[in-house]
């Protein structure tokens, strides 16, 4: 139960005298208990916020949550800014059109329709991959007499291809307007998901900030020609993916703790390791109700995938 709710906590246990030791009865175990009620109170009184707004660098000095989330709050206001010029920059582009157009010949601009089943669509993938492990279980140990960590391995290696994949081989043509729109919506999302995870989880979200912002900075909807560094936004975007990231995490990691191993060696212990991972984060999610599986599948590969459509996506630049 305690490790399950990530409740903080401590066993204290009396015992007899012995020969060398002092006795530890009820009555003392009892100050002390009473101690560590009376400190948190005092502690509760003086800091403003909870105990989990805190950092604690040394035993006697704290940071404040006005202090440690003013960084991560600079890097998820550029989000909103990024959205909030390209929506901009859609207005002024409809105002010329109205001033060219008729009303009565007036083409809607939005198509509402396209814009909402993308996105809808790339969350309810999300969430079935979340909820898929049990199902790539079932399938892998029944039809293919795998064990649990090779069937989720195998499954999400796959899942991992395809995403990458399906965009450079279905590559569509899309309104100027409608795919601005959508990347408006996953910065907007983005951002807002950063600002919840850092209520929970300070470290995960200003980690995912710090490597996914800059680069989402730069994914704006043009023409194929129109960026000179779209081969380079491509690959960094394909190594921002969530499966693909964490397995050069793990590499990085595994390279740290076994720098003398040959590389065939380390990239075996990668590819183990990778599948230890992956298991014990769907153990963790399923069993003590950890969220990293969860956000990982549901949250930020929904958003990765509404991103490389609007990198993949052909598109023109409407003449001003």
């Amino acid at each position: 139960f305690i490790y399950r709710f990530g409740i903080e906590a401590i066993t204290l246990e009396g015992f007899k005298k012995s020969a060398k030791e002092t006795e530890a009865n009820f009555y003392q175990v009892g100050r002390i208990v009473e101690s560590i009620v009376r400190s948190l109170n005092n502690l509760l009184e003086r800091f403003h916020q909870s105990y989990f707004f805190y950092l604690l660098p040394s035993t006697d000095r704290y940071i404040s949550i006005g202090l440690y989330m003013r960084p991560l709050v600079l890097i998820i206001a550029s989000v909103f800014i990024k959205a909030f010029s390209i929506w901009q920059r859609l207005q002024i582009s409809n105002e010329m059109k109205k001033d060219k157009e008729d009303l009565s010949n007036k083409v809607e601009e939005f198509d509402i329709g396209s814009i909402a089943s993308e996105v809808l669509w790339a969350h309810i993938f999300g969430v079935l991959i979340m909820a898929s492990p049990r199902f790539f279980t079932l399938i892998g140990s029944q039809m293919f007499n795998l064990r649990t960590e090779d069937s989720l391995y195998i499954s999400f290696a796959l899942i991992t291809i395809l995403t990458l994949l399906w965009r450079f081989y279905l590559r569509r043509s899309i309104k100027y307007e409608n795919i601005s729109l959508v990347c408006v919506i996953a910065l907007i999302e983005l951002a807002t998901a950063l600002m919840c995870v850092a209520m929970h989880n300070f470290s995960l979200a200003l980690v995912t900030a710090v490597v996914y912002v800059p680069v989402i900075l730069l994914i704006t909807p043009h023409h194929e020609s129109a960026s000179r560094f779209r081969c380079s936004q491509y690959i960094a975007w394909i190594m921002l993916h969530p499966f693909v990231s964490s397995a050069i995490v793990v590499m990085g990691y595994t390279y740290l703790n076994f720098p003398a191993d040959p590389v065939p060696s380390l990239l075996f212990r990668s590819y183990r390791a990778n599948k230890q991972a992956l298991v014990f984060s769907i153990v963790d999610s399923m069993i003590y109700g950890n969220w990293f599986y969860n956000i990982a599948t549901a949250v930020k590969l929904p958003m990765w995938l509404l991103f490389w459509n609007v990198m993949r996506s052909s598109i023109a630049i409407p003449s001003r």
